[in-house]
């Protein structure tokens, strides 16, 4: 028996919602996963040939939706012309495990990743915070930054990458599109220290920012560490921090935290909790303009299947996407 599928593409997609859509969807589903309804087995990375594949799944019964979303990460693909990292997402009924969508997922990864850079900004840094550094200034940097700068009132956003043709490239592309001045630096110390919320993403596997350079009262959202062997800050940063993570676990094997905690200079009980537990009142923020603030986020499937529900009802209710049968 066919049944019907709609196919999503990236430039519909990018149509169709916003980084501040995206913001509210990713914060509503931090909250509502900790109501411990959702199902949200762990991630499963194995490497091939090149590169990586990711399997990231959820269910979301209060938004009556089984997702999956395939990353994939190809080293090569850059001299290929394509992207160095290529998601799709598929959607299915839970009830009849039928299949209702399937739709590019690198951009909602993008502004997914973005909009919880930017949720965790909006609760954990100091309500008076005036300047923001991105480290990265690569895809998901732009999305993180565009995200951050509709929670804060920045007066000030200084962006820094190793490569300075595409930091170039970055500023010219995203000034006029943002609402706060881009600056791009050389001297990332000095930009750090005079930074209130640092976002880090990128793909280093050597820390780039350095723990003297961060003054207490700031606020670092750190994205870029999603694998064991990648870390953003250096080992003497991390025991001054107040660290809350997306999920757990999956931050103790996975995200910033993961090797200094292995090498032992922070300890579990040092994690305050999850940004959801932060949200939903469970547990303090911030409590002192002093403390340095850490959010480690290192992606869940429960953001991507939140996301990909909207545009899905978005396309339905509009009637874009071109649908198939299978």
């Amino acid at each position: 028996m066919p049944y019907p599928v709609l196919i999503i593409s990236q430039r519909e997609i990018a149509t169709r919602i916003d980084i501040e859509q995206t913001i509210e969807v990713v914060e509503a589903a931090f909250r509502n996963h900790e109501k411990g309804e959702d199902i949200l087995p762990d991630k499963l990375i194995f490497k091939v040939p090149g590169g990586i594949a990711a399997c990231m799944a959820s269910m979301l019964p209060g938004q009556n939706v089984l997702a999956m979303k395939l990353g994939q990460g190809r080293e090569e693909n850059p001299r290929r012309g394509l992207p160095n990292i290529i998601s799709t997402i598929s959607l299915f009924d839970p009830d009849t495990g039928k299949p209702l969508a399937v739709m590019d997922g690198s951009l909602i990864t993008g502004l997914r990743t973005g909009a919880a850079a930017a949720v965790a900004v909006r609760h954990l840094a100091r309500p008076d915070a005036e300047v923001v550094t991105l480290v990265g200034a690569g895809f998901q940097g732009s999305h993180a930054l565009a995200a951050v700068a509709r929670v804060r009132p920045f007066r000030r956003a200084f962006v820094y990458d190793i490569y300075p043709d595409a930091l170039d490239r970055f500023i010219e592309r995203l000034a006029p599109r943002l609402p706060v001045p881009l600056e791009p630096v050389r001297d990332l110390a000095a930009a750090i220290a005079d930074s209130d919320v640092i976002v880090t993403s990128t793909n280093t596997t050597s820390p780039v920012v350095r723990g003297e350079w961060v003054r207490p009262g700031t606020h670092l959202s750190c994205m870029g560490a999603d694998q064991p062997w990648k870390q953003e800050l250096s080992d003497d940063l991390h025991p001054r921090c107040v660290i809350f993570g997306d999920h757990i676990d999956q931050i103790c094997h996975l995200g910033e935290i993961s090797q200094p905690l292995e090498k032992g200079f922070i300890q579990r009980d040092q994690i305050r909790g999850t940004l959801g537990q932060v949200i939903t009142g469970a547990i303090a923020g911030r409590t002192s303009p002093e403390e340095i603030t850490l959010f480690d986020g290192t992606g869940m499937a429960i953001q991507d299947a939140a996301v990909a529900r909207r545009i899905y009802d978005s396309a339905r209710a509009d009637g874009f996407g071109v649908e198939v049968e299978l």
